[in-house]
């Protein structure tokens, strides 16, 4: 632990009882030892608080710094920007309560913020496990473009990038020079534009080609479950207002980049909107998007198409054939 810089977690959680051992565990586990571990409890009712406090002495034992913040219930976004206020460490990052740390994780990506002064965010990779076996699925990450990282902050707002919040660590010195108050668009729905899209547009990010993360796939999980076409669209509302409500707080070069940023986000909004339409056979979806894509005049040819799949049960036939016959 001598001369190692302090390495932040800040994780929030929600009735998460059952499944944050996995995370504590790996906390645990890593070989980094200078960590500041800080769980806020977004007002849990289940038996999260009673687990939390069972490892306690483990953590003791361990040396990492472990600190309860308990509050009301108010969201992910809330939740996050508590630990915000509270954490120390020379670097950050901010895994989910419900998936866990590959046991170098911490190290890798501290060593490489150490070792490239020029970054101020690393990303790595993360094993897609599927629960309750957590058998392996699939790799975020492994289909990166590392030519095109300076291009980070359009592929973000292109959802072109590794979203998993677990796979990122960003200088805190950085962090607080675009952000001295410590506080994000507090959104219920998630965090991730929130602690990124500033970080990439003012800095460089840097690169890991190996797994720091493992995401778990859970049949019930707010991200991942089958949702209600209400909740659904309140998820897909939320993933156009956070982004844009983030690029609000951004100190751009040149103001016109807020408008420029800010179509690509309502574009990709309307495209997630048409396909969900299309998928699940919403046509009140696809003219919603449909009118909001013309009126910012972003209909193109692209969204013609997906809308026309979406309200046309023979064209979207044809083109599930068409899209099968090319593999």
């Amino acid at each position: 632990m001598q001369n190692q810089p302090l390495v932040s977690i800040i994780t929030p959680g929600y009735n998460c009882g059952a499944v944050v051992h996995r995370l504590l565990d790996s906390i645990l586990a890593q070989t980094w030892q200078n960590v500041e571990f800080i769980f806020v409890n977004d007002g849990s009712t289940d038996n999260t608080a009673e687990v939390l406090e069972s490892y306690r002495e483990k953590f003791e034992a361990s040396g990492i710094a472990f600190r309860i913040i308990t509050q009301e219930n108010r969201g992910v976004g809330e939740a996050i920007q508590t630990g915000l206020k509270a954490f120390h460490g020379d670097y950050l990052c901010w895994p989910d309560a419900d998936d866990y740390l590959e046991p170098d994780a911490i190290k890798v990506r501290a060593e490489y913020l150490e070792q490239h002064p020029e970054f101020g965010i690393v990303t790595g990779q993360a094993i897609v496990r599927r629960v309750p076996d957590l058998e392996q699925v699939g790799i975020l990450g492994n289909n990166v473009d590392f030519e095109s990282a300076p291009a980070h902050f359009e592929n973000a707002l292109h959802r072109n990038t590794v979203f998993c919040c677990g796979c990122h660590m960003i200088r805190t010195s950085d962090f607080l020079k675009i952000n001295p108050t410590r506080e994000i668009y507090p959104s219920r729905h998630g965090q991730n534009w929130q602690m990124l899209l500033p970080m990439y547009y003012h800095y460089q990010r840097g690169f890991i080609a190996m797994p720091v993360y493992n995401y778990l796939l859970f049949p019930n999980s707010m991200s991942r479950e089958k949702l209600s076409a209400e909740k659904r669209l309140a998820q897909l509302q939320a993933y156009l207002t956070i982004p844009q409500e983030t690029l609000k707080r951004i100190a751009f070069k040149d103001p016109s980049e807020l408008e420029k940023y800010g179509r690509i986000v309502t574009y990709e909004y309307g495209r997630d909107l048409l396909l969900y339409a299309r998928d699940y056979k919403l046509k009140s979806y696809a003219k919603q998007a449909k009118e909001l894509m013309t009126r910012e005049g972003l209909f193109d040819q692209r969204l013609k198409r997906l809308y026309r799949e979406a309200t046309n049960p023979v064209y979207a036939a044809l083109m599930r054939i068409y899209r099968k016959s090319r593999g």
